[in-house]
């Protein structure tokens, strides 16, 4: 029985040393029948607070990818996805993450990998350099418009700011697109349809003393005033409940005005969970070429969930992905779930005095500012036709990290077009529409587009005919008057109308509207 149980520990030491276990009894990552080879590698350490997760396997054409920290992890971080590479962002300090990869082969039964694991570095480690760009849509647009929106983000997940055109290379089907051959631009927030939320929940219960209560209105007052432009807010104060006091506004003043009169103490109470997930309810993310809005949350407390009416994992449940920021007031809080909740950062003050809260806040208010300045907008003309697929690469110039943004799109309506103003254009009819008809008392939608001007649009729509007065043009909010809606009266006749564009001195053909 001896010589049995001595063979049984050898075997298993032998296993051990060979990596045939991880620790988690599950069988390690070097078996080619399930997703292996993982990047980072199984059990790493100091890894930063963005990571592309990479692995291996052949014969799937979609995987789940599972992402916790707990093990094994149960959350799915993102489902059936179409190639074997991942970036992941807004990791914390110190933590160690376990991950799984469930591959999907067409056809056949799903293979489970086993749970790997890798811990980030450690508060306040330096981060190396390089860059990771964050894809959010590819989206083609007639006659041969390419346009990607992305973020990029340092290693340590703050945004980037500061990169231009000439910062980036192109590549389609792996060949160097020429930027002038393609009229590519990389634009900002500025250039396009793009605001910023945040919701300021302040705690308001009765352990904030009068002097405590004064120092949060000025530090409040202070960074409303300190907003920059298409930053809206929303303001709550909480105890026993999260009560809104003034809603998404970039007035300054009526938020101003707000802190100053009527936040006020509340209740011996502090519904903090509560307060997270209403905070959580009203940050509504749109993330597309066409606009972006994208939120935060600043939370104020002074203590913890003394209520008890929310549990802390329906909070946690309510900002998964969202960005969050925490500021706790004195000894009487909780630090590792302020942590926890403040998933962008945690702050702790030891008074309420107006420097240091108008200094986090200032830190704040730069970390979102950052954040939402690291959107950029591609926009280039591919010369690529035909009912075919093309890869499209796009990379930072240098960039030390291996980080890029690589697509597929299809070319089948791209075409050829002469510079100029079309309304309502396709594959079939370059030149857009010239006639339209309309039922008398409905409305119609429609679109100009501009093509290989040299200047950016500046359009406007002209009647040119409309003696009976039988239509009435308003512009669509938030296309730069590109979109418009025809409303018809319940006459019938004709009217005749046009596109012209200003900045480049191009103007539609004539659209002659038939209302019947």
């Amino acid at each position: 029985m001896k010589f049995l149980l001595n063979s049984v520990f050898a075997i298993f030491l032998a296993l051990l040393l060979n990596g045939c276990f991880d620790g988690t009894n599950d069988p390690v990552i070097d078996d080619p029948n399930r997703p292996n080879n993982p990047s980072p590698s199984n059990s790493s350490t100091e890894q930063n607070l963005v990571v592309t997760l990479e692995w291996q396997f052949d014969g799937a054409n979609m995987f789940d990818v599972y992402f916790d920290t707990q093990n094994p992890p149960e959350e799915l971080y993102v489902g059936n996805l179409e190639r074997n590479r991942i970036i992941v962002a807004g990791l914390k300090s110190g933590v160690t993450y376990y991950w799984r990869v469930v591959a999907k082969p067409d056809g056949g039964s799903n293979v489970e990998g086993p749970v790997w694991s890798f811990r980030t570095k450690t508060q306040g480690g330096a981060s190396g350099p390089g860059f990771v760009m964050l894809q959010h849509s590819l989206q083609t647009e007639i006659p041969n418009f390419v346009n990607i929106l992305f973020q990029v983000l340092d290693l340590d997940g703050n945004g980037v700011t500061d990169f231009s055109t000439i910062d980036f290379e192109l590549f389609e089907d792996g060949v160097l697109v020429d930027h002038q051959e393609v009229d590519l631009s990389v634009t900002k927030r500025d250039d396009n349809n793009f605001v910023h939320r945040t919701v300021l929940m302040l705690d308001n219960s009765t352990s904030l003393s009068s002097t405590d209560l004064s120092e949060i209105r000025q530090a409040s007052i202070d960074f409303v005033r300190s907003l920059a432009d298409s930053h809206q807010v929303a303001i709550y104060q909480f105890s026993q409940d999260p009560e809104l006091l003034i809603d998404f506004t970039d007035d300054k003043t009526s938020l101003e005005n707000t802190i100053a009169n009527n936040y006020v103490s509340g209740f011996q109470t502090t519904n903090l969970y509560g307060s997270v997930i209403e905070g959580a309810s009203r940050m509504n993310d749109v993330i597309s070429i066409q606009r972006v809005v994208q939120s935060s949350m600043i939370l104020f407390t002074d203590g913890m969930d003394t209520q008890g009416s929310s549990s802390l994992e329906n909070a946690l449940d309510a900002i998964e992905d969202k960005n969050v920021y925490t500021v706790g007031l004195g000894v009487d809080i909780d630090p590792e779930i302020l942590e926890l909740i403040g998933k962008r950062g945690f702050f702790s003050i030891a008074e309420a005095q107006s420097g240091d809260l108008i200094e986090v806040f200032d830190e704040i208010n730069e970390n979102i500012f950052k954040l939402a300045n690291s959107f950029y907008w591609l926009r280039y003309n591919t010369p690529k036709r035909g009912n075919a697929n093309h890869i499209v690469k796009l990379q930072l110039i240098g960039n030390p990290v291996n980080s890029f943004i690589e697509d597929e799109f299809n070319s089948a309506p791209f075409y050829s077009v002469d510079p100029g103003i079309y309304i309502e254009p396709s594959k079939d009819r370059p030149n857009g529409i010239t006639t339209l008809t309309i039922p008398a008392g409905l409305t119609k939608q429609l679109k100009a587009y501009v093509m290989g001007g040299e200047n950016e649009p500046s359009i406007s729509w002209e009647e040119v005919s409309d003696p009976s007065n039988l239509i009435f043009i308003t512009p669509v909010q938030n296309t730069d008057n590109t979109e418009i809606i025809i409303q018809t009266t319940a006459n019938t006749g004709q009217a005749i109308i046009r596109a012209i564009d200003n900045a480049n001195s191009f103007a539609s053909p004539e659209l002659t509207i038939t209302i019947q």
